[in-house]
């Protein structure tokens, strides 16, 4: 346990705690995304990784397919 060597300290470090546990109990607790959003970031995702593989392809190809 922590040593104190003064009763301020003891009750400083007592306040603490409280606020820590108060800040603890404020926090709003996580909720996830739902089931279409995830769905929709995948597929933009999977969109922007085709754009860039197929601007690499035409700069690979010099501009003409």
């Amino acid at each position: 346990m922590d040593n104190f060597n003064s009763r301020e300290e003891l009750e400083h470090a007592a306040m603490q705690a409280i606020e820590k546990q108060e800040q603890e109990a404020e926090k709003e607790p996580y909720v996830p995304r739902t089931r279409g959003i995830r769905i929709l970031a995948w597929t933009l995702f999977a969109l922007i990784l085709i754009g860039v593989a197929l601007y690499y392809f035409w700069i690979a190809k010099a501009g003409t397919l």
